[in-house]
């Protein structure tokens, strides 16, 4: 199913916010205990990530892929490989 990459670009970014959380509750923590000891980079991850990715994907035209899990990847290779050829 033809998606936006504008879009995957924000399903992306919520991904990785998921995917840093263990990490992000930890820096909490930190600011917590040395609230002047704050990280620019890890303060604006968030917004930065999500520039970036629009600039990466805002323009493409992407595919949703839906799957059982687990998956064959030769089969889903098969199943892509007409979207990616064209």
């Amino acid at each position: 199913m033809p998606m936006s990459g504008a879009q995957l670009a924000a399903r992306i970014a919520f991904s990785l916010q998921d995917e840093r959380s263990a990490f992000m509750a930890s820096y909490r923590k930190f600011r917590f205990a040395m609230p002047d000891r704050a990280n620019p980079l890890i303060d604006t991850i968030d917004e930065r990530e999500a520039e970036q990715l629009q600039r990466v994907f805002g323009n493409r035209i992407c595919h949703t892929v839906r799957h059982p899990y687990p998956v064959s990847v030769p089969a889903l290779f098969d199943a892509v490989r007409p979207l990616v050829e064209a």
